[in-house]
Order: C-alpha cells, then sequence, then structure tokens
C-alpha cells in the first residue's frame, strides 16, 4: 500500500510553513510599531533566522510586545547561537 507524506513532514513543506510566518510577522510588526523599510528588512532579515517553532511562539507572543525595543530584544535572545 502507496503511503503520502503529509506536506508539513516535508522538507519543502516545512520550508513552506516557515516562509509564510515570517511573511506573516512581517506584516504585523510593519502594521504595529511603523517602521521604516529599511528596518523592516534588518527585522526579516532575522526572523528568518529563526526556527518554525520559534516564529510560532512569537505568533501568539507577538501582541504582547509595547514597543518595537521589547520585540527587538526577545528577537535577539532567540536567535540561534553563530559558531565562530
Amino acid at each position: 500500500m502507496l503511503r503520502l507524506t503529509p506536506l508539513e513532514e516535508t522538507i519543502s513543506g516545512q520550508e513552506l510553513i516557515k516562509n509564510e510566518r515570517v511573511a506573516m510577522l512581517t506584516t504585523l510588526i510593519q502594521d504595529r510599531f511603523t517602521l521604516s523599510d529599511k528596518l523592516v528588512k534588518a527585522v526579516r532579515t532575522n526572523l528568518e533566522k529563526l526556527s518554525s517553532d520559534t516564529l510560532h511562539q512569537l505568533i501568539r507572543q507577538i501582541l504582547h510586545f509595547d514597543t518595537f525595543e521589547t520585540l527587538e530584544q526577545w528577537i535577539e535572545e532567540h536567535l540561534p547561537v553563530q559558531q565562530v
């Protein structure tokens, strides 16, 4: 019997989900904090570095941030550690 892999279990599906979460968060952050295009690009770059699960956590918490600075700090704290 042939078993098809659910889309969310494939690498392509996981990338699609992550890209959608980044796009959604970018729009929400830009609308909530009225950021310049340059700052939006910087935020998006950092969002793309986060895992899909971390992006999901951020989506659930986005309304709890009163300032862009607290949001920015949260993102920085959740970025993966870069090894030198």
